[in-house]
């Protein structure tokens, strides 16, 4: 999503080193403002002080996922979840409970 990052060789994170050694993965640095411009989100972004944002990391990665759908469109779904009917196609939300949508699984077309 942003200009090509290179790993360091001495790097603490062998876990990304390991990873960056592998042919068809690349590790690039992520730019929230590359990723929110030109998004309905872009405007939350330029007034949020994540000092100040006790959840931060999670906001911001809620807020990553739902960029990514509205730029490009697509189903996004955590790692755990298991869906017991088939994913519909487009357009989605999860209903944690009757008043809580969750953010584990959605899917949007590009721009909706």
């Amino acid at each position: 999503l942003a200009k090509k990052s290179s790993i360091n060789r001495n790097s603490n994170n062998s876990a990304l080193f390991l990873l960056a050694s592998i042919n068809n993965v690349r590790i690039v640095q992520l730019s929230f403002k590359h990723l929110f411009n030109n998004t309905p989100l872009y405007s939350w972004y330029q007034k949020v002080d994540p000092s100040k944002q006790p959840f931060w990391t999670h906001h911001v990665s809620d807020a990553c996922r739902e960029a990514v759908l509205w730029k490009y469109g697509g189903i996004y779904m955590d790692t755990d979840v298991l869906s017991l009917k088939p994913v519909p196609v487009e357009d989605f939300l999860v209903a944690q409970s009757l008043t809580v949508c969750s953010s584990a699984m959605l899917g949007f077309r590009q721009h909706h």
